[in-house]
């Protein structure tokens, strides 16, 4: 964890750049600019002239920053100077966010959404219907805009007419949070202490994490589609994972880890993909935390939920559980092999196997990790997958293949941890992999097809689709020919 000092007063939001760097937005009426490597400021943004809620990144790399002020202002990343100033709402502005075509939109206290165009500043919409001031925004997968309110609701809207497409109810307090992951999942948190988990298509509450917080849920953002980060007035950052799946009441979401420092209130909470979350708080500061280093060492005796195991030679049985942890027990007399205390993967380990005496594990956390299978001492980690690891089949006693969220395979030397090949095509998760006694490689996906390789070409030999569309999950080698789904 670093902890980044210099504000003088509460730090309400934060945004992280491609290149390394974090914006924070603070009642002290500026803008602050960070090295992340080594915690120093390198630029004070100055211009508004009362709190500033909120700070975004734009999709050209600029950043828009909101306040109390009324005003929203455009700077340039490059040189740290103010290019806009951009007023007209009636109150003080608690969101702003720039889209893929150019539109700024803006979230206020007089209870409305402002659409312009950035560059002009041309208001296009003023987006009316919330009973109370609008808290924040956030961008659907096909260009839409939530709002979310203290009338204890969120709307959708369409950004090109300017109507409201849907209003989400159920919340019984107002809603200051709220992120969309590219499935069409919508995630709010509430001054009621929850979190719910819509279906947007439906409008639906798939989920409600009645007591995700003990106080206000004051910000939310996503590490991937399925792994939620909640920051509360309760001073605690919290790191959710979902199953795939978690539309189901059978597959509730769980909370893996929790993150404390803060001493008083969190406000802004930002991710950048790769396991790194920044928060800030009305402690006057911004922390950065990394996943691995967050995690507590789970000694409790009982064993999380199993994803897949494997068997060794010397009749030891390994399990991954959703903790991230490998267990070993002895088959004959059923007694389990110490644990040493550390956790193997930071998150849910999905796939397991075996590999010339060493033990191979695929994890959400997008790390291959390779043990000795006898003793789980570690050999190395292998990473370069954008996305969750959710399988690893063996080809044969060099290579091994994964499968992955970010939709591709990648194929290995488990030696030196090269990887040998990126195995491209499908559109959604690659959720298993099998690999045939011939070395070719069958996989099946979220895009409902399934899909033929040769581990050393880059493109398919064969994609059957499946009809009706529907989420494949896994996949078995039955002999060089058939393979089940």
């Amino acid at each position: 964890i670093r902890t980044m000092v210099g504000h003088g007063d509460w730090v309400d939001g934060v945004a992280l750049t491609n290149d390394n760097r974090a914006l924070s937005a603070s009642w002290d009426g500026t803008v602050r600019v960070w090295d992340l490597a080594t915690g120093e400021t390198l630029a004070i943004l100055q211009g508004h002239t009362d709190r500033v809620h909120s700070v975004s990144i734009t999709p050209d790399g600029r950043a828009v920053s909101a306040g109390r002020d009324g005003t929203i202002r455009l700077w340039n990343l490059s040189d740290y100077q103010q290019v806009a100033v951009y007023e007209g709402h009636e109150s003080h502005i608690n969101d702003a966010l720039v889209t893929e075509d150019g539109w700024l939109v803006s979230a206020s206290a007089d209870t409305t959404v402002r659409v312009r165009d950035v560059e002009s500043g041309k208001v296009l919409h003023i987006l009316r219907g919330h009973k109370g001031g609008v808290n924040r925004l956030a961008l659907t997968g096909d260009g839409r805009v939530v709002s979310a309110s203290t009338d204890c609701t969120l709307r959708v809207w369409d950004l090109t007419t300017g109507q409201c497409q849907q209003i989400l109810e159920g919340h019984d307090g107002s809603v200051y949070a709220v992120t969309v992951n590219s499935q069409g999942w919508l995630f709010s948190g509430a001054d009621d202490n929850s979190i719910k988990i819509w279906d947007l298509a439906k409008g639906t509450v798939s989920q409600t994490l009645t007591a995700a917080h003990t106080a206000k849920v004051s910000s939310l953002t996503l590490i991937d589609d399925y792994t939620l980060v909640s920051g509360s007035w309760d001073r605690l950052v919290k790191v959710w994972y979902f199953d795939p799946d978690f539309a189901t009441p059978t597959k509730p979401s769980r909370l893996s880890l929790t993150l404390e420092g803060h001493t008083n209130r969190v406000y802004g909470i930002a991710a950048d993909g790769q396991g790194r979350i920044i928060s800030s708080g009305a402690d006057n500061t911004v922390r950065v935390w990394t996943l691995a280093a967050g995690i507590e060492p789970n000694t409790q005796d009982t064993v999380s939920t199993i994803y897949d195991f494997a068997l060794t030679d010397t009749g030891h049985l390994i399990a991954g559980t959703w903790d991230g942890r490998l267990h070993q027990w002895d088959v004959a007399t059923g007694k389990a092999h110490q644990w040493n205390g550390v956790n193997h993967h930071t998150a849910p380990i999905t796939g397991l196997a075996l590999h010339e005496g060493r033990l191979l594990s695929a994890s959400w956390d997008m790390v291959l990790g390779v043990w000795d299978a006898e003793t789980l001492a570690p050999l190395h980690s292998i990473r370069g997958h954008a996305g969750r690891i959710t399988d690893v089949a063996v080809i044969d006693k060099q290579r091994a293949v994964t499968c992955s969220a970010d939709g591709t395979l990648r194929v290995w030397d488990t030696t030196t941890g090269k990887e040998l090949n990126i195995l491209g095509g499908h559109t959604g998760w690659v959720n298993g992999g099998a690999v045939l006694p011939d070395a070719r490689i069958v996989s099946v996906s979220n895009d409902s097809s399934v899909r033929v390789w040769r581990p050393d070409k880059r493109n398919a030999l064969h994609v059957f689709e499946i009809h009706p569309r529907q989420t494949l999950n896994s996949v078995a080698a039955l002999d060089g020919q058939t393979a089940l789904i």
